[in-house]
C-alpha cells in the first residue's frame, strides 16, 4: 500500500463530491408527474450509469429491480414540475429523455 499525497487525497474527494452531487438520492418529491412518468425508479436506475454501470446497468436495473420499461419515460413531457423540486437540482428531463431513447 502506498499512501496518497495530500493532493492526491483532495482530488479524490473533490472527485467522488463532484459524482456524488449527480446522483439522484431518491427522496420522491418529483413523485406526483402530471403526466404520470415514475419518475424516481427510472432516476435511480440512471444512478447506475453514473456509477460505471453504462447504459446496460439503466436496463437491468429497470427490469429487474424495478419493474418498468425505458418507456416509462417517454411519457415526460417536459413540463419542468420535476426539476422546480429536485432537491438535487438534477437535469431529470435529459435523464428521463436518455432512458426513453434506451
Amino acid at each position: 500500500f502506498v499512501p496518497w499525497t495530500p493532493a492526491q487525497a483532495a482530488a479524490a474527494r473533490r472527485r467522488l463530491s463532484q459524482d456524488l452531487d449527480r446522483l439522484c438520492t431518491g427522496c420522491g418529491y418529483c413523485r406526483g408527474c402530471p403526466a404520470g412518468v415514475p419518475i424516481p425508479p427510472l432516476m435511480m436506475a440512471y444512478n447506475l450509469k453514473l456509477l460505471g454501470g453504462g447504459d446496460d446497468g439503466i436496463r437491468r436495473a429497470l427490469r429487474y429491480e424495478w419493474g418498468r420499461a425505458p418507456a416509462d419515460a417517454a411519457r415526460c413531457t417536459a413540463c419542468g414540475a420535476c426539476e422546480a423540486v429536485c432537491t438535487q437540482t438534477l437535469p431529470v428531463i435529459a435523464r428521463l429523455r436518455h432512458v426513453a431513447a434506451l
